[in-house]
C-alpha cells in the first residue's frame, strides 16, 4: 500500500487529473441520456434546453446564441482552471523515445 501512494499516484496524478476532467467535460455535454429521462422541462440541461428552442416558426437563433453563451462559461473556467494537466496528461501518454 505504500508503494502506491508514494510511486504510483504521484506518477498517474495528470493522468487522472486529465481523465477527470474529459469526463466533466463529456458529462456537461451530454445530449442523449438527459434527452430521454427528463420529462419536466424544469429539469432539462443546457444542451437538451437548446435542442428545444426550435418552434414551429423554424429555430430562434438569438436564443440559442443566448444558450450557448450560458454553456459555455463553465467549461471555459474549467480549462483555463487545469490548462496545466490536462496538456501534463495528454503528453504522459505518447511513446516515450519517439
Amino acid at each position: 500500500m505504500l508503494v502506491i501512494l508514494q510511486i504510483v499516484l504521484p506518477l498517474s496524478r495528470p493522468v487522472l487529473a486529465a481523465v477527470s476532467i474529459f469526463t466533466f467535460i463529456g458529462s456537461w455535454n451530454n445530449f442523449m441520456w438527459p434527452y430521454l429521462g427528463t420529462t419536466d422541462p424544469d429539469l432539462a440541461t443546457l444542451p437538451v434546453g437548446l435542442a428545444t428552442v426550435q418552434s414551429s416558426f423554424g429555430v430562434r437563433w438569438a436564443h440559442v446564441m443566448a444558450g450557448a453563451l450560458l454553456a459555455a462559461p463553465p467549461l471555459l473556467i474549467v480549462f483555463v482552471f487545469f490548462q496545466r494537466q490536462i496538456v501534463r496528461g495528454v503528453a504522459h501518454t505518447g511513446i516515450a523515445g519517439q
